[in-house]
């Protein structure tokens, strides 16, 4: 439990820290926006990432099929061969 809060302390530290370098890099954007990244700045100190992975662990997540390549290269190499001779084949 305690290497939990410390690992959590030390990500919101820096996480802090980013944020405090981001305002002022936008000092002269309007104040909304300061106003939003010390928001989520905040938000990290409240909620630890670990909680937002556990969360996403426990959701049902559906995966996409797998993408099954058409037979189109087969019908065009059989509808092609009566039309195309080899180099070989052809009378100059």
């Amino acid at each position: 439990m305690l290497q939990v809060l410390a690992n959590h302390l030390i990500q919101s530290t820096v996480f802090a820290l980013l944020a405090g370098a981001l305002t002022l890099v936008l000092r002269n954007n309007a104040a909304r926006v300061r106003y939003r990244v010390w928001f989520a700045a905040s938000m990290k100190f409240l909620v630890p990432f670990s909680l937002f992975v556990e969360i996403g662990k426990r959701l049902n997540w559906s995966t996409t099929p797998a993408i099954v390549l058409p037979r189109m290269a087969f019908v065009m190499n059989e509808s092609l061969h009566w039309c195309v001779r080899p180099v070989s084949a052809v009378q100059i």
